[in-house]
């Protein structure tokens, strides 16, 4: 694998505020550059629809402010991707919690809802988003490390604990989106990236391709809405 593989795509700067509909991506792109009030926030809402937390993370009606209120005050695009993710996930198997969003942000609800699946055996699901939280925390762990300055030693621990988790992932959407978190680790990481390619060859092929095709889909995303824009403007792109 080189490191052509894994460029990155850049950020694009979204408000809520400013009436575009909210949208969740298949995958991550530019969490490198989240704030750290952007991950706080996004892992907040991770918290509060975990298939384990605690009852005192409040009604279904709570909830769902809560996570509103947290979901607007995300900038980067890649963490309230994230974000709206675990909010799917939550409605998938709550529909008390569903119901609330449509009360709470209807805008945001049919952003959740573009991601809901068909009701899974909850074992399945549950087990497959614990395992993908997993990983998506590992790499959120990764950025503060500066870029390819993970050692090799390191570099073998990390991928034992994520090739784990990523043993226990059922769901196919769970499964992707794993692989495009490690992409991002293994862009910043070129021992990372050696490490996998030697622990697990044909889980790193997986990896280049979905990160890959992740960057495709972005930037074919961005030159539509790059041509929208100068269709508004009266000119080409």
């Amino acid at each position: 694998m080189s490191e052509a593989d894994f460029d990155r795509g850049g950020d694009r700067d979204d408000n809520p505020a400013s009436g575009e509909k909210l949208t969740a991506r298949d995958g991550v792109v530019g969490a490198a550059h989240a704030t750290g009030a952007d991950v706080q926030d996004r892992r907040d809402i991770e918290t509060r629809n975990a298939s384990d937390a605690p009852r005192t993370q409040g009604t279904a009606q709570e909830r769902a402010r809560a996570d509103v209120d947290g979901l607007h005050h995300i900038d980067n695009e890649a963490e309230r991707d994230k974000a709206i993710a675990a909010m799917a996930r939550a409605a998938d198997r709550d529909g008390d919690y569903k119901e609330a969003l449509t009360r709470v942000d209807p805008a945001t609800a049919e952003a959740v809802s573009r991601l809901a699946r068909p009701q899974e055996p909850q074992q399945v699901q549950s087990r497959s988003a614990e395992a993908l939280r997993q990983i998506e925390r590992s790499n959120d762990d990764t950025l503060a490390i500066p870029r390819d300055a993970m050692s090799t030693a390191k570099a073998r621990t990390w991928l034992r604990g994520e090739l784990a988790a990523l043993k226990a992932i059922d769901d196919e959407r769970d499964r992707q989106s794993a692989w495009i978190a490690m992409g991002h680790t293994a862009s910043n990481q070129k021992r990372y990236q050696a490490e996998l390619t030697r622990q697990d060859p044909k889980v790193a092929s997986a990896v280049v391709e979905a990160y890959a095709k992740e960057q495709r889909r972005w930037l074919q995303k961005e030159e539509r809405k790059a041509a929208d824009v100068a269709a508004m403007r009266g000119g080409p792109a």
